[in-house]
């Protein structure tokens, strides 16, 4: 084998770099300031290959910089935490953190971005139901009094939820006319006043929420029908703490007595009924 030693290679001219047209075969390493052809592809063992359609490397490429096809530069990966989401913010890629359980991916308020919340339509159902019996003293005074065991409550998703509220309160008072008797709503927020959900209440009349069916009839000491005052009411308590709902009972023009769940007359035959009260409370997101 022969060895060629020399200071530098020309062409015959002496004014230029030489030609190899077969090729060339390096063992080594090739240092060049520039190469003056495009190749088509470049093959570095098995590690590197380079072509038009980018680089595929086998290994840990270290760079103190990595530059995009227009030249700027690549930002870091945003994310942190598992679950997390990369999104365009502003003017750059962003991290969007993990919402909690239960919430969704959906379009912020502005319309410009992404955010977790709670998804919309009922979220929640909750309900009270009861077929005890008993009864209530009623004044004249338009004193409020809790129907037992009709209270529900809620601790809403956000704040801006509404509550679609919904009850049957079955029962019977002894006397006293069929609008002396009324239904009212209580709202209380934890930590907070609380709000009765009636008509306006701002004068000597008396506002309520709806009123009774029927009364105690003493023409055949029974009832004709029983009471069945059911409602349907769409509340928006704009609260984020547990928000309980009470149903109540009043009388407006003479003292009475209420029986819940079953009739005046108790006598233990087929004409006299027992009933079902129940209160239920579903929160609407939108």
């Amino acid at each position: 084998m022969s060895r060629l030693r020399a200071n530098q290679i020309t062409n015959e001219n002496a004014n230029g770099a030489p030609n190899f047209p077969h090729g060339i075969t390096v063992t080594g390493i090739v240092t060049a300031t520039n190469t003056q052809t495009t190749f088509s592809n470049i093959v570095v063992g098995s590690a590197v290959t380079a072509n038009s359609n980018g680089v595929d490397t086998v290994g840990i490429v270290t760079a103190g910089t990595l530059k995009d096809k227009a030249g700027g530069t690549f930002a870091p990966n945003p994310t942190t935490t598992q679950g997390d989401v990369i999104v365009r913010g502003a003017s750059a890629n962003e991290r969007l953190a993990i919402g909690s359980a239960g919430q969704v991916l959906k379009v912020n308020g502005s319309g410009n971005g992404l955010t977790y919340g709670v998804g919309g339509g009922i979220t929640q159902v909750i309900t009270a139901q009861d077929v005890t019996t008993g009864s209530l003293s009623l004044s004249s005074t338009k004193t409020l009094y809790d129907i037992p065991n009709m209270n529900v409550t809620i601790t809403p998703a956000s704040s801006s939820s509404k509550f679609l509220i919904s009850y049957q309160i079955y029962g019977e008072t002894d006397s006293h006319g069929v609008h002396a008797h009324s239904i009212v709503l209580k709202r209380a927020i934890s930590g907070g006043a609380t709000t009765l959900i009636r008509g306006d209440d701002s004068t000597s009349r008396t506002g309520v929420l709806n009123q009774q069916a029927s009364i105690y009839y003493s023409g055949d000491n029974d009832s004709t029908p029983e009471i069945g005052t059911l409602a349907n009411y769409l509340d928006s308590p704009s609260a984020s703490a547990a928000v309980t709902y009470t149903v109540q009972m009043q009388n407006h023009e003479n003292t009475s007595t209420y029986y819940y769940n079953r009739c005046v007359s108790n006598n233990n035959d087929a004409s006299r009924e027992r009933g079902i009260s129940w209160l239920t409370i579903m929160e609407v997101v939108v």
